[in-house]
């Protein structure tokens, strides 16, 4: 990181900063607020010490509050990094045909408003409503680099007001209205918010440069949607849809890397933040279920690691539960056909005395085969190569059956491995390694019956209730 405060320059910076010593994009912002008659500006780098852990945890409390009480969020979409200005000389094609727009200003000073003039380009080059603007509640759509951020996510949805410099024109967003340049007369209306679990998917799209920032860089979304007064525990919410919530899974598709060094350390097996790929929410038709009303939950333990109560967390974060439980064996069946993926498994369930393979088997992480004391069990693992894992390796698992319907919908269940040794008092501990999608819709439409899954059903329909945890 080029300029930026640390426990050696802080004395310094309080001082001041030379303009000279700016990198091109804060030097730009630096001029737009100075134009704007304001006199503060907040830099997440100059800010905040970025080698003083605490200072940062306590500055990343209070984030939410930094961006929502903000006048203006100045976003330099386009520029790739600091050294990239984004108030960039118009190409010729792009400067004739000039307007301006009246914008209403807020003098904080005079508590009142002040008009502002922002100059257009009406021939600005033509990009799309969509692709200039891209809604908060829009699929992400990597155009610019400002927007595969993940920690620009939040400081968008909570600021009052955006000022996005783009490639070829400004774009302005507040919560009545959006304007592009080159619609100068024309109002958008205003964003609506994302809903939690959109938001989620939407931020998982994002890169972060550390894993272990996740909870930090949504906790200031996770703290607006707290309006209800529901607890909230490792990215989901202690409501009555609890268990709706553990119905996710990772984004396949995405070639973004699966796990690194940090992202299994912290979070619960049961949370999506346990993963690094992006992440979609299997919700379900609520109204169909069947089993769903038959898990209990008994106990959440997710504490905060610090003063921030939507922020990182201590580990290990339990879910204990009352649930039916149905054995079965989870195999490799064959290599990962890309290196960004995990190897391809089979999973059976026993029933009567046979394992019945049932459908739409999906890992969350790279997996490893351990044995210890005559038992293998499988594991999350940190690599991201599993050459050494054989097609064929197996050991015994559980299904969590979350979702299980009548007629057209999907059911899903949770696959869990036991933890090796580990005991909650009595309880037996599990980890969360995957889950089980079945398609029964699709099936039907085929005019197929897929035995794996009226095999689950009977076998949970025989199976006792027993209490669990889930770290």
């Amino acid at each position: 990181m080029s300029l930026c405060t640390t426990k050696k320059t802080i004395a310094s910076f309080r001082k001041g900063i030379s303009l000279e010593n700016l990198p091109p994009v804060l030097l730009d912002a630096a001029e737009v607020t100075k134009k704007l008659g304001e006199r503060y500006i907040w830099i997440d780098r100059l800010c905040i010490q970025q080698d003083n852990a605490l200072d940062w945890q306590e500055n990343a409390s209070i984030m939410a509050r930094i961006f929502e009480q903000a006048e203006l969020t100045i976003g330099a979409v386009s520029s790739a990094s600091v050294d990239e200005s984004f108030l960039r000389p118009l190409n010729k094609e792009h400067r004739n045909g000039r307007s301006s727009l009246a914008v209403q200003w807020p003098d904080t000073c005079k508590d009142r408003f002040r008009d502002i003039r922002v100059r257009v380009r009406s021939k600005a080059l033509d990009i799309s409503y969509t692709d200039d603007m891209k809604p908060h509640h829009e699929p992400l759509q990597d155009v610019y680099p400002l927007d595969t951020r993940g920690w620009t996510y939040q400081e968008r949805y909570l600021s009052r007001r955006n000022i996005r410099y783009l490639p070829h024109q400004i774009a302005w967003e507040c919560y009545t209205a959006q304007y592009l340049e080159k619609y100068p007369f024309d109002t958008l209306d205003p964003a609506p918010r994302d809903e939690w679990q959109q938001s989620v998917q939407n931020f998982t799209r994002r890169l972060l440069t550390f894993a272990t920032d996740r909870p930090a860089a949504i906790s200031g979304v996770a703290s607006k949607n707290w309006w209800r007064g529901e607890p909230y525990v490792a990215g989901h919410w202690d409501n009555g849809a609890f268990i709706s919530q553990l119905r996710w899974s990772p984004d396949h598709r995405s070639e973004a890397h699966f796990c690194d060094e940090h992202a299994l350390s912290g979070a619960p097996s049961w949370s999506w933040l346990s993963v690094t790929q992006p992440i979609v929410w299997n919700m379900g038709e609520d109204n169909d279920l069947e089993f769903i009303s038959e898990i209990h939950i008994v106990e959440i333990d997710v504490m905060p690691s610090g003063p921030d109560p939507f922020g990182a967390f201590l580990s290990p974060g339990k879910l204990v539960l009352r649930a039916r439980l149905l054995d079965a064996i989870l195999r490799c069946q064959q290599q990962a056909q890309k290196s960004h993926l995990p190897p391809v498994y089979e999973c059976a369930v026993h029933h009567d005395g046979e394992a019945h393979p049932v459908a739409g088997v999906s890992v969350d992480t790279h997996l490893e085969l351990m044995t210890a004391d005559g038992v293998r069990r499988w594991t999350r693992q940190c690599k991201t190569d599993s050459s050494n894992l054989r097609p064929g390796s197996i050991a015994s698992v559980k299904l969590l059956p979350i979702e299980v319907t009548r007629d057209e919908f999907n059911s899903f269940a949770l696959i869990l491995s036991p933890v090796q040794g580990a005991l909650h008092g009595s309880m037996p501990m599990y980890e969360r390694v995957g889950h089980v999608s079945i398609d029964r819709y699709e099936r039907k439409r085929r005019g197929g019956v897929d035995p794996g899954d009226e095999c689950m059903q009977e076998a949970l329909a025989k199976a006792e209730h027993g209490i669990f945890c889930i770290v």
